[in-house]
């Protein structure tokens, strides 16, 4: 027990040395005889031991009476643990994570409760002690609000009225950084640790993985929300193509799928998804995912209206998902961001053909525009030149002479894929593998070209079974249009990437393998076979359109328009970006701020001359969304595997925390009030023994005369 005020409880207690001093000065005056007083002394040295025994009792009543007024005075608590007078560094840490928004039976949600514990914690807080109070979130990355600890608890209260919720997930990063960071204390002061959550969406086994940390003399934690509720949100949203052609009509219909995560009550259901471009506001689809009894994830896919779609900022169209209201509105939505073309621009690299030739670049300039309805614009560019053009006047490369490819020209295909362009590589009707090193430097590593295989001379087939998701809008039809596809000749590529095989043949090689560029960004796209007859007669089968078409609209655009989880790393470091900003009209809110991070919204990255780079969709966590609370017992294990030698404040059956601040604060009130009842039944009882105590001096000369 500690007491609010110490400074008032100290000078209390040595206000009980008053009554112990008048007493004993009253003993030491000298009496003056007078006539009558040996009747006097004759009742009273009858009467002595009595008397004796009545004042010692008047005298611990007073000394008890100034006891209890002092201690009730003083506010007893047990919010300073077991520092006693030590003067005390608190940390406070409250979890701001997107569970926090979960609301009760009452409607009130965990980090107003967890705010409200924390203010009652401030009220142990005793300046004129030496106490100094920090502030630390726990809602991913996690912010040293107030750091280094204040000796004003109002500039935390402060601190504590600003906080909102994030919709990133619970992390010990911010709380890592100011412990082990913070000076050595000084000898005799101590060091607490508070954290405020409803520990929902938390995986207390991971949550306090990590180097243990020292020094800190006391931990404790909130107990666990309640078990009911439920709760759904949004997660993995993702679109069939970054790149909407405005007059693309032979391009089938975008589509955009997800998956929605439930937790808490599971009863078979069907949760609405409503699809809405912004900007705009237009509704451009609606879905449904069915559930299950028990079930938590479930996926859907909703066909998008492509005269919905609006270009805004750079020709950007948010497409935006919502779920309907429930008890944490934070994950309901999310945003996925494509752009929306008039036209693109694909550039065939090949030497101009002879008059008369049937090249592979005139196959794949047929099948890019079979018809004015395609919505591209293709043309033929020589190797040489190839160097001279900018990356940034293409969409897509076909390049179909790789060994023909000087220096430059590689540079540019770095460039571009950089990007995020799509680049297509095919060997050379020549067979000359001399690119093989060029591939693997554009892919990272992950493809690679067997060039000591040479050039395969093994009849085979294309492969019935269905191709990969770069191609898969075309699954419903490809069994029927690949048996007919024969493959005389090929080259041997391999790929390190589980699903970077997108045709295989029929005796399992590779047909088609796709990789992203070396930095993440853009579709590297590479055939084994040349398109030509001699190699393959597949220009010349009805899958060759689709499948050119296909790689061009899915591939185009690739990493430029990102999506990221808040409070997981984004890439904001980017070379030439100035300045990040979000973009209201993309994300359909106002109210975002700042750089992509712990918070959902829409941002574009700007260069120096204003121009719009990229954009990044950043989406709430869903799956740290769960409305279930951690078990207590692994929190406190937990705690105290990552805190060695301090005191975890806790039930050693269940690991709930022994009291919380307010309650330890309203232990103390009671207390309080039941000294103060005390002190003045005690006041009561001083006056009757005062009274007794002086009555019979006054009665005996009565009795004596009598």
């Amino acid at each position: 027990m500690t007491f609010l005020h110490p400074a008032i409880l100290g000078v209390g207690l040595a206000c009980v040395a008053i009554p112990i001093i008048i007493h004993f000065l009253r003993r030491r005056r000298r009496p003056i005889p007078w006539a009558a007083m040996r009747f006097l002394q004759e009742a009273m040295r009858k009467r002595r031991r009595r008397l004796r025994l009545e004042q010692l009792l008047l005298l611990l009543s007073r000394c008890a009476l100034v006891t209890l007024l002092a201690l009730a005075v003083a506010r007893p608590t047990l919010g300073a643990g077991a520092g006693g007078d030590r003067p005390t560094t608190l940390v406070l840490a409250i979890d701001n994570s997107i569970a926090s928004a979960q609301r009760d039976a009452s409607g009130r949600t965990g980090l107003q409760r967890s705010i409200d514990a924390a203010r009652a914690a401030l009220q142990g807080v005793d300046p004129a002690r030496g106490d100094a109070v920090g502030l630390v979130t726990l809602g991913a990355p996690g912010e040293a609000l107030v750091w280094p600890p204040s000796p004003d608890p109002d500039a935390v209260r402060r601190a504590l009225d600003r906080l909102e919720p994030t919709d990133s997930r619970v992390t010990l990063g911010a709380l890592r950084r100011v412990l082990s960071e913070r000076p050595e204390e000084e000898d005799g002061r101590r060091t607490e640790v508070r954290l405020f959550s409803a520990w929902r969406g938390v995986d207390a086994r991971t949550l306090f993985e990590g180097a243990p940390l020292g020094g800190v003399d006391a931990i404790e934690l909130s107990p666990p929300g309640d078990a009911g509720g439920a709760n759904a949100g949004l997660a993995d949203l993702a679109l069939s193509t970054p790149t909407v052609v405005g007059a693309a009509s032979l391009a089938p219909s975008t589509r955009v799928s997800g998956v929605v995560v439930r937790s808490g009550d599971l009863p078979a259901q069907e949760i609405a998804v409503e699809l809405i471009a912004q900007p705009g506001g237009v509704i451009a689809g609606r879905g449904v995912a069915r559930f299950e009894q028990g079930q938590e994830r479930a996926s859907w896919s909703v066909s998008v209206d492509d005269a919905a779609l609006t270009p805004g900022r750079a020709g950007r169209v948010a497409v935006v998902a919502r779920l309907p209201d429930d008890a944490n509105p934070r994950d309901n939505t999310a945003r996925v961001v494509l752009s929306k073309r008039r036209e693109l621009r694909v550039g065939v690299v090949e030497r101009a053909p002879v008059a008369g030739d049937l090249t592979p670049g005139a196959w794949v300039l047929a099948a890019l525009t079979p018809d004015e309805r395609a919505g591209i614009e293709s043309f033929r560019i020589d190797p040489a030149s190839l160097g001279s053009v900018p990356a940034g006047s293409v969409d897509a490369l076909f390049v179909l002479e790789p060994s023909r490819v000087p220096d430059a020209g590689w540079t540019r295909v770095r460039e571009l894929l950089s990007l995020g362009g799509l680049v297509v590589l095919t060997p050379g009707v020549d067979g000359d593998l001399a690119w093989g090193g060029r591939l693997s430097e554009l892919s990272g590593g992950t493809l690679s070209l067997n060039a000591n295989a040479g050039v395969r001379e093994e009849p085979t087939r294309l492969s019935p079974d269905e191709p990969g998701a770069l191609l898969g809008a075309l699954r419903g039809e490809f069994a029927d249009l690949a048996t007919s596809v024969g493959v005389a000749r090929r080259v041997s590529i391999d790929s390190r990437e589980p699903d970077g095989v997108v045709l295989r043949t029929q005796d399992g090689g590779v047909m088609l393998a796709q990789s992203g560029g070396a930095d993440g960004r853009g579709m590297l796209a590479v055939f084994t076979v040349a398109f030509d007859m001699d190699w393959t007669d597949l220009p010349a089968r009805p899958l060759f359109v689709p499948v050119v078409q296909e790689l061009v609209r899915r591939g185009s655009g690739r990493g430029v328009d990102a999506s990221a989880v808040a409070g997981l790393a984004a890439a904001t470091d980017d070379a030439g970006v100035d300045r990040w900003e979000p973009d209201a009209t993309l994300a359909g809110e106002d109210g975002v701020t700042g750089v992509p991070g712990s918070r959902a919204g829409v941002f574009v990255a700007l260069g120096a001359d204003g121009r719009v780079l990229r954009t990044v969709s950043v989406n709430p966590d869903a799956d740290a969304a769960r409305a279930e609370p951690a078990r207590s017992d692994e929190l406190g294990a937990g705690a105290a595997a990552l805190f060695p030698g301090s005191e975890i404040r806790s039930d050693g059956d269940t690991g709930d925390a022994v009291m919380t601040a307010r309650q330890r604060t309203a232990w103390g009130d009671g207390l309080a009030l039941t000294l103060l009842a005390l002190a003045a039944a005690l006041a009561v009882i001083e006056a009757v023994l005062a009274r007794a105590a002086s009555h019979p001096a006054h009665d005996a000369p009565r009795r004596v005369g009598a």
